[in-house]
């Protein structure tokens, strides 16, 4: 009877290595789940940021009447723009949702992405994605469109983002 009684109270080793397996197969499903959900997220975040970052510096021209300090490049705190920036955000981000400086050319002199400045009020905006390394895409004015790609793979998440003028030139299609 103690060998019955044994048996009823826990789990045979069969049904522990049933259990196990199951255990691992769910898992197995839901962690790349979970990456681009978190990835998604992300993304949609820095959207978000980067229009509020275009707005920022529309209101500031307004207000001034010229743009504000360029920063050629990665943003931080130090820079003089994220001081002159500061009363027109309700809260500042200088990186995008991966970790990753945000970089804003303004004026004359950008030469960036195959983009070349020719007025004073241009305006670009970058995120280099989910790992931060500026990837060698160049915008085509011949084919604007070729700047927009689908979100197929975890990979697709590591291209950049790019906003000139106010308008996506490289962005996903949907980024839902």
């Amino acid at each position: 009877m103690p060998e019955a009684e044994n048996r009823a109270a826990g789990l045979t080793v069969g049904r522990r290595l049933l259990l196990t397996a199951v255990l691992g197969l769910v898992l197995a499903l839901l962690v790349p789940l979970y990456r681009r959900v978190s990835h998604v997220s992300a993304l949609r975040r820095t959207i978000a940021d980067m229009r509020v970052w275009q707005e920022a510096i529309a209101a500031y021209k307004a207000d001034h009447g010229a743009l504000p300090s360029n920063p050629r490049g990665e943003i931080t705190f130090g820079k003089k723009i994220v001081r002159e920036l500061r009363p027109y955000f309700a809260r500042i981000r200088t990186a995008d949702w991966w970790g990753c400086h945000y970089g804003i050319w303004l004026g004359p002199g950008i030469h960036e992405y195959g983009l070349e400045s020719s007025s004073a009020e241009d305006v670009l905006i970058v995120s280099t994605g989910r790992r931060g390394v500026r990837e060698a895409w160049r915008f085509d004015p011949d084919d604007p469109a070729a700047g927009f790609f689908d979100l197929d793979t975890i990979e697709d998440f590591e291209k950049d983002l790019v906003v000139w003028n106010g308008r996506p030139v490289r962005w996903p299609k949907d980024p839902r």
